[in-house]
Order: structure tokens, then C-alpha cells, then sequence
């Protein structure tokens, strides 16, 4: 991501040249990420399962990648680290608070030999899956005072941490719009399938459209007279 700045205005990552970094393309290195999050969390828990580390040096280090992965998704889809604002990363830190619930069983399975090495590898890669909800948090924190009604990989679907659907979020002035985009392969599952029905878009007004210049952008909107029409979702799921 050297190669791309953030543009904080429309919301994107360009390049040099100006040109957009696609949804696609961010959600392509949103999950390889994951992918490579999961290669991490196995090899920690190989390290104890083989006695390179004891359990307690297990527990100090997987609880510091939860951070890392979960603050790595979330800056991702934020836009980076300049652009965090004070207090934005507590929703992050709430969410390895509770994964560490989970974790502390997950140390006592090992250490009980109730799970074999290879469960518990297959178990770890669970946790950097799931860190893929805070790559939407932060998108979601980038548009101010949206309030998404669920989020992939958030535990509460029948793929669980698996997920890789995602949303596309745009906004007017006075209004959020939001997409929920499943794979679309033979892996989605009904939950998913279902949120993607209901949230056909899901829509959120804003409180207050914000910002000294909110009238015009009003009456731009309702013209439809936009700064950048590319950055319109003209790929809504209305249109199919």
C-alpha cells in the first residue's frame, strides 16, 4: 500500500496519478491479509505445540497478534494510520478484549491435550479470520455516525469466522447507502445469503448533514450533480 494515499474527501485509496484503488482491489488485500494472518496464527501455536515456547509466552504472544491483525484490518479499511482519529481505535480494542474470553479457553484446551496440535492450528486460523470484521469497522468509522447493522466475519453467521463478504457504503448528504456483497460461490451460506436479501441496500439517515457547506451539498444531491460520478455504486445490487 506504499504506492497509494488515502483520499479522505471521496473515501478511496489512489495512486500517483490519481487513479482509484476499486472496492474489488481492497477487498482482494483485505483477504490476503487474513490469508497471511492465518499462516501467522498457526505457526504461534506450532511454536508451543513443538515446546519452542510455554504456555505462557503462548498466551502473551497470540494475545499480541489479535492486536495486530485486528489493528492491521481495521487501518486498512480506516485508510490508513493518518487518518485515525483519537478514540477510534477503542472499537478494535473492545473487540480483542472479547476475543481473549474465547482465547482463555482455547489455552486451557491445549493445555488440558483435549485438542491435538493440528486442531488447535486449525482453531488459531479461526482468530485471524475473524479479524477481518475491523477492516469494516474502519470503513464504517470513515463515514461519520454510520452505524452498520452487522458485519462480515462478526461470529454471527453460519460460515462464522470464514466470512469474506463485504459491503459497499456510499453517501449523500443527508443519507448513508449500504451493500451487503456476498462470494457469490457455492461456499455462501443462507445467513449470508439472507443479510444480503435484507440489506438491499440498507439505509441511514444522518441525524445532521454536517459540515458548513451541507445546504449546497444537499442541492447538489438532489440534482444529482456530483463532484466524481465514478464514485457513485453504479454496480448497486438494485440494478441486477
Amino acid at each position: 500500500m506504499a504506492s497509494w494515499t488515502y483520499d479522505p474527501v471521496n473515501k478511496v485509496y489512489r495512486d500517483g496519478n490519481g487513479d482509484v484503488l476499486t472496492l474489488a482491489q481492497l477487498i482482494v488485500i483485505r483477504d490476503g491479509l487474513a490469508d497471511g494472518f492465518e499462516v501467522i496464527a498457526a505457526a504461534i501455536v506450532f511454536r508451543y505445540t513443538n515446546g519452542e515456547i510455554t504456555l505462557e509466552e503462548f498466551a502473551v504472544l497470540f494475545t499480541e497478534f489479535l492486536w495486530t491483525a485486528n489493528v492491521a484490518q481495521f487501518l486498512l479499511g480506516r485508510g490508513g494510520v493518518n487518518a485515525v482519529l483519537p478514540g477510534e481505535l477503542l472499537a478494535v480494542e473492545q473487540m480483542v478484549i472479547t476475543q481473549t474470553i474465547y482465547l482463555s479457553k482455547f489455552i486451557r484446551d491445549m493445555s488440558s491435550g483435549s485438542i491435538s496440535a493440528k486442531q488447535a492450528a486449525a482453531r488459531a486460523t479461526l482468530y485471524a479470520g475473524s479479524a477481518v470484521h475491523s477492516f469494516d469497522i474502519g470503513r464504517q468509522t470513515a463515514f461519520d455516525g454510520l452505524q452498520l447493522p452487522y458485519y462480515p466475519a462478526d461470529g454471527l453467521t453460519l460460515c462464522g469466522a470464514r466470512c469474506r463478504c463485504w459491503w459497499s457504503i456510499s453517501e449523500s448528504a443527508t443519507q448513508y447507502e449500504a451493500f451487503w456483497h456476498t462470494q457469490e460461490d457455492k461456499d455462501v451460506c443462507e445467513t449470508c445469503l439472507h443479510r444480503e436479501n435484507e440489506s438491499n441496500p440498507y439505509v441511514q439517515h444522518k441525524t445532521h448533514p454536517g459540515g458548513p457547506d451541507w445546504k449546497e451539498r444537499m442541492i447538489q444531491d438532489q440534482l444529482g450533480l456530483y463532484p466524481d460520478a465514478s464514485l457513485r455504486p453504479h454496480q448497486s445490487r438494485r440494478a441486477a
